[in-house]
């Protein structure tokens, strides 16, 4: 190595210096951005708590012809049991029939089922059993030519999913004799607009106690704040005030 090459290297070194410190930096500007997101919860399919009991809820109108009711069902999230509420949904196909998800114990705990549409079929009609190879029938029924035109094919059986009755919305002022159930955590899904409020479920009377679910809703004007409804003990009994805007 001559003296003319040991004056380029620390030159060649000076150089690479500031690509370096440039790429480090850049490095370090990426870590501070974040790399991924977090996920929503999802609800845990194997637990070892028994679900509590159904919970008899209110039936909304149907949003048009066709749509089936499926009922609510609970949920665990979080470590605690959460009640998704029932809703209106259109089958895929005019023969589904939709069977509900449920709890099963198992050896684990309790697994949840989900529920799924079925598609019925038409009962296929009865076929004689096949003739043997090399064999023929006995005694065979004399083929008559048919009278008249042929009769049209016989209409297909299809299962028609019956949907519940929606139930009456209580009045304003509606007095029952007994204690309402203490009120149910419910799952609230996230916003379908921005500037809706969550209107939080409660307990109706309708000859029974159902719980209506919670719902969002639009406020009728800026700055409203919903005031939510609830029963109060009275004299003759247990009085509902509803809900309101403010």
């Amino acid at each position: 190595m001559n003296a003319k090459t040991l004056l380029l290297v620390p030159a060649a070194i000076a150089l690479g210096a500031p690509s370096q410190a440039h790429a480090y930096i850049g490095f370090g500007l990426n870590l501070a951005v974040p790399l991924y997101y977090p996920t929503p919860g999802r609800a845990a399919t194997v637990v070892y708590q028994a679900p509590p009991e159904a919970v008899s809820e209110q039936v909304t109108p149907a949003p048009g012809p066709g749509y089936v009711w499926l009922a609510g069902h609970w949920s665990f999230f979080g470590r605690k049991w959460v009640w998704m509420a029932g809703h209106w949904e259109l089958p895929p196909s005019p023969s589904a029939v939709w069977i509900a998800g449920h709890w099963i114990q198992g050896n684990s705990g309790w697994d949840w089922v989900d529920g799924a549409w079925t598609v019925g079929a038409p009962p296929s009609p009865p076929q004689a059993p096949p003739t043997a190879p090399g064999t023929a029938a006995v005694n065979p029924a004399p083929q008559t030519p048919p009278e008249g035109p042929p009769a049209p094919p016989p209409a297909a059986v299809v299962p028609a999913p019956s949907s519940p009755p929606p139930a009456p919305e209580m009045a304003d002022g509606t007095v029952v004799e007994y204690e309402p159930p203490a009120p149910i955590v419910e799952y609230v899904p996230v916003s379908p607009y921005p500037g809706y409020v969550w209107i939080a479920g409660f307990w109706g009377w309708h000859g029974g106690w159902y719980w209506n679910a919670g719902h969002y809703a639009r406020p009728p004007f800026r700055g409203a704040a919903w005031v939510s409804g609830g029963w109060a003990h009275g004299v003759r009994g247990w009085n509902w005030r509803g809900g309101r805007w403010r």
